[in-house]
């Protein structure tokens, strides 16, 4: 049995061994920590070309450098080769590709390229169109001062300088927003050095071309124009001069403040600019001066900002002058000090024409000094009751309309006052208000207690230098038949007036406690009547407050949640009267009559109708009787005379003069021939010529904003007549109408504004002026107002005989009269696969489209991600079996059981048999298998060396005999023999 065990040992020893070399071996195919093994992904090269359009001409090669079109994403070297095609020599060298049509060839031909890092290719199909040599101009490179144009055909620059040995060819010059792009190319027969002189701020493609390889120069605009440099092709070389010299523009208004201004390029050596202040601007054209100072600023004796600019060479100016009030005429200042803002002799005026567009005027000029709109001198007075009957109480108004050349029409430089005759002498001067929201008139509104006879008004108005007045009378007909009308007075330190009677006592005018009418602590009182002597005032009926106590009192609105236990109240001998409270501090509409302002709902303090009014309001009434009602319509139209081609706006006024309240009102337009319907405010009703209107009440206005244009088959000279057509219902049930006509004429405008074809302005809105008419531009059938420009895509490659791009309107005209085509026919002709022989090499690699790789989809593997943790498991056991072998062994002194032997048998097979199946599915999990294997070592040599310990015999004094061994051996049998006798005995 021991030497059984002893062999076990010995095999246990060699397995333990093979076990380290499977440790070692999973260490050695160690990839990835987590356990899952993954291969690098090798990606396809990509094609990340710009284009893959390329042009060359008839008998000229072109050479491509593959190396900057294709890209390895990871960094791979990259072969490439070609497929031939029919009419084209190619020829493959490193990462170039040189082109060669066939003699006299033209036409367009589709050549694959391959891209190969080893181990994947890709395939990419390039478009090569030969052309024939270009008619304009008629060489393919410019001779010396030939203009080099832009894709709009405007010119940019041209040849300056020649080396004869070569040429270079403009291929394309494009112009965006805010670059200019030119591509070229040359046919020496030598890479030539490329440079940019004059100019810092571009980006050139190559500063070295090969022989037909296309260059790319980017320059950015500056102010919307291509700055002036030079462009050198070769040593000796060829030179190209680019762009323009950019003018300096200074421009303040007159109070030094900084204006705007636009430079725009023009097809010849000059530019347009633009200069803006506010609304105002002038646009200058044909500009050749290096240097501009403008102003542009305000003049109290003028009606629209001045505009002034130091004597400049230019081809003309089309000014727009914003309005501050009616213009008649353009004047100008030939002596004007842009310094200083000031004329140094008369605002002469001119006979020059110009456009009325409503809130500023255009006009054109062909030098420059000082320039601005005026008028002649006029001033228009009217009343109410020259257009219908006015009633004793009701809301009256009077109008001015001042005009005049040195008068503002907005109260800054100008102003209008009224007054008025009703006892015998005029009263006081009372300010009228200018109505600025279309119908550029002053106003005054106002009621009368008169009635039956004539009085007078008076109308001053001033502007600067000029004064006019004007004297009229007004009539006030009568109190409306069976209405009353309450009217209330503020007394203090007198009694009501015979005919008033007193309905509230107050402590003061404003800010006030109050009392009821039969108290006298205070000595201000509200005194009631009825003017048109209808009725007697009580001071009972309609509660209007309520008070807190019967003095020294705060006020609350009776419809509030608080119950002040006193009321004030008022009524008519013989009709009950009604209040409402509203927060129009102490205005109150026909025929209502203001008691009182309160400063809140309740617990406030009350206050009289005019002086110092609180927001809230006490309005009361009589009971109102039937009315009729007139509805005076004007209409006016602007501007006047209206320019063809552009539009004009027509304003529809609604005035209720009472005394009644206009129902249902209907407003039906008819628009003129030659004219189209944009937009108006309010919308209509109905289709775009009709408005329903609930009702009007008496001194209420309504008024309608209509916007239309007029079409070009207009006639200059043409006058437009329109009709609109209002009925209305009155409070008795009576149906009347009113008629109101306008007329205006159409005329061709002596400019109007147009982008320039194909212009790029420097900034959104911006525009280009020329002076075109607006029968010039309705011959070419475009709108005045827009000039498409059209920007079109790279053509798609031929399918079906046909490629299609895509024509955007940088300008958003919503037209396409200039609109590119989109769709043309073409001919293609498939590569065809090279051939043996043939000047091109066959790729060795098989055709297949260029792909993007995909990352593989990895699948889990429940037992491959398992078998790491298992042999883990079962190499820890078997280091720990072997550590109790040791321990039994070597300190307890106790053979090792048979069973444990086997259990460690098993236990390395199954090790064995688990790195194996890692070992297949790639799966090792290297640390734990390291941890393993380091462990059974350490067990190996841990149970060497107690092994070793254990055969070394013991130190003796004397050495043994074989005779003192064998009589130990005797004496072992006999105690074995004793032992078995006594065994015996027992028995």
């Amino acid at each position: 049995m021991r030497r059984k065990r002893s062999a076990g040992k010995d095999l246990l020893i060699i397995l333990v061994l093979i076990a380290v070399v499977f440790g070692l071996v999973s260490f050695a195919k160690e990839a990835t920590i987590t356990g899952q093994a993954v291969e690098p992904i090798n990606h396809a090269p990509a094609w990340t070309g710009e284009t893959s359009s390329f042009t060359t001409v008839k008998n000229e090669f072109l050479v491509i450098s593959l190396g900057e079109h294709f890209t390895d994403p990871d960094g791979d070297k990259l072969t490439y080769l070609a497929s031939e095609a029919s009419n084209i020599a190619l020829e493959v060298s490193g990462q170039q590709i040189k082109i060669e049509p066939e003699q006299d060839f033209t036409g367009e031909r589709l050549i694959s390229v391959f891209a190969s890092d080893g181990e994947e290719t890709t395939k990419h199909t390039i478009t090569v169109t030969v052309l024939e040599t270009p008619e304009e101009p008629e060489e393919p490179a410019p001779g010396i001062n030939d203009a080099i144009k832009d894709q709009d055909g405007r010119a940019v620059g041209k040849k300056i300088e020649e080396d004869y040995t070569f040429d270079t060819i403009i291929d394309n010059v494009e112009r965006t927003p805010n670059e200019i792009i030119i591509t070229f190319h040359h046919n020496a027969r030598d890479e030539l050095p490329v440079w940019i002189e004059d100019w810092s701020d571009y980006k050139l493609s190559k500063e070295t071309a090969l022989p037909g390889e296309t260059i790319k120069l980017t320059v950015p605009l500056v102010k919307g124009i291509v700055p002036k440099f030079k462009l050198h092709v070769g040593k000796t070389s060829d030179i190209f001069e680019f762009g323009k010299t950019i003018p300096s523009v200074k421009i303040t208004d007159d109070q030094l403040n900084s204006g705007q201004y636009q430079i725009y390029d023009r097809s010849d050596d000059f530019v347009d600019i633009e200069i803006t202040k506010g609304e105002s601007r002038a646009v200058l054209n044909a500009v050749a001066s290096e240097e501009i100072n403008a102003k542009i600023g305000k003049k109290e004796s003028l009606r629209t900002e001045v505009i002034a600019i130091d004597p400049i060479a230019m081809g003309g100016a089309t000014i727009t002058l914003e309005k501050t009030g009616k213009v008649s005429v353009i004047r100008t200042c030939e002596d004007f000090d842009t310094e200083t803002f000031a004329c140094h002799g008369e605002w002469e005026v001119t006979d020059i024409p110009f456009t009325d567009m409503g809130d500023y005027i255009i006009f054109t000029v062909d030098h420059f000094s000082a320039y601005a709109g005026g008028t002649a001198t006029n001033l228009t007075i009217w009343d109410d009751s020259d257009l219908g009957t006015q009633f004793t109480g009701a809301p009256m108004s009077f109008y001015a309309n001042f005009t005049n050349a040195t008068g503002a029409a907005n109260n800054t430089n100008g102003s209008c006052r009224i007054r008025f005759n009703t006892t015998g002498a005029f009263g006081p001067w009372l300010n009228m208000t200018f109505n600025a929201t279309g119908t550029d008139i002053y106003n005054y509104t106002t009621t009368f207690n008169t009635q039956g006879t004539p009085d007078y008004y008076e109308i001053n108005c001033t502007g600067t230098g000029e004064n006019l007045a004007a004297t009229d009378t007004f009539y006030v007909y009568q109190f409306i038949p069976n209405q009353g009308l309450l009217s209330c007075t503020h007394r203090t330190g007198i009694a009501c007036l015979p005919g008033e009677t007193k309905v509230l006592g107050m402590s003061a005018t404003t800010n006030a406690h109050a009392e009821l009418q039969n108290q006298s602590v205070y000595n201000t009182s509200i005194c009631c009547q009825d003017l048109s002597g209808r009725n007697t005032i009580l001071a009972t009926g309609t509660t209007f407050l309520n008070l807190s106590n019967y003095t020294n009192a705060h006020a609350a609105l009776p419809n509030t949640s608080v119950s002040y236990p006193y009321q004030a109240n008022i009524s008519g001998s013989s009709e009950n009267i009604t209040c409402t409270y509203t927060k129009t501090s102490g205005v109150c509409a026909y025929p209502y009559g203001c008691i009182a302002t309160i400063s809140n709902n309740t617990n406030a303090h009350v206050s009289d109708c005019s002086n110092n009014p609180y927001s809230q309001t006490v309005c009361c009434r009589f009971p109102q009787v039937p009315l009729n009602s007139t509805l005076n319509v004007t209409k006016n139209i602007t501007p006047s005379p209206a320019t063809i081609g552009s539009n004009m706006v027509y304003r529809i006024r609604l005035q209720n003069l009472g005394p009644g309240t206009a129902h249902n009102i209907t407003v039906n337009e008819t628009y003129p021939n030659g004219t189209s319907y944009l937009s108006a405010t309010p919308a209509p009703s109905t289709g775009n010529n009709f408005w329903s209107i609930t009702n009007i009440t008496a001194g209420q206005t309504r008024t309608i904003r209509i916007t239309l244009k007029i079409l070009n088959s207009v006639a200059n000279g043409t006058f437009l007549n329109n009709t609109v057509n209002v009925t209305w219902q009155n409070d008795t049930g009576d149906n009347a109408s009113r008629i109101a006509n306008a007329s205006v004429q159409a005329l061709t405008g002596p400019a109007v504004q147009r982008r320039a074809s194909g212009g790029w302005p420097a900034s959104e809105g911006a525009r280009r002026m020329y002076d075109r008419t607006a029968e010039a531009l309705a011959a070419e059938k475009i709108t005045p107002t827009c000039t498409e420009r059209w920007h079109c895509g790279e053509w798609s490659q031929c399918t079906g005989g046909q490629k299609t791009r895509t024509c955007t309107d940088q300008n958003s005209c919503r037209t396409a009269y200039s609109k590119p085509a989109e769709t043309t026919t073409c001919t293609t002709e498939q590569p065809a696969i090279p051939t043996a022989g043939q000047a091109i090499q066959k790729p060795q690699m098989p055709v297949q489209p260029a792909y993007t790789p995909e990352e593989p989809e990895i699948k889990e593997n429940k037992l491959a991600a398992a078998l790491p943790f298992i042999t883990y498991g079962l190499i820890t056991l078997l280091t720990i079996s072997l550590l109790i072998h040791l321990i039994r062994e070597h300190f307890i002194g106790k053979e090792t059981h048979d069973i444990l032997y086997y259990s460690m048998y098993a236990l390395f097979a199954l090790s064995v048999l688990s790195i194996a199946a890692e070992l297949l599915l790639g799966e090792i999990m290297p640390y734990p298998a390291i941890f393993a294997a380091g462990a059974i070592v350490l067990v190996f040599i841990l149970d060497a060396l107690l092994r070793r310990i254990a055969a070394r015999p013991p130190r003796k004094e004397t050495p043994a005999t074989s005779i003192g061994i064998k009589q130990e051996e005797i004496k072992e049998d006999e105690l074995e023999e004793l032992s078995r006798k006594l065994k015996e005995l027992k028995i």
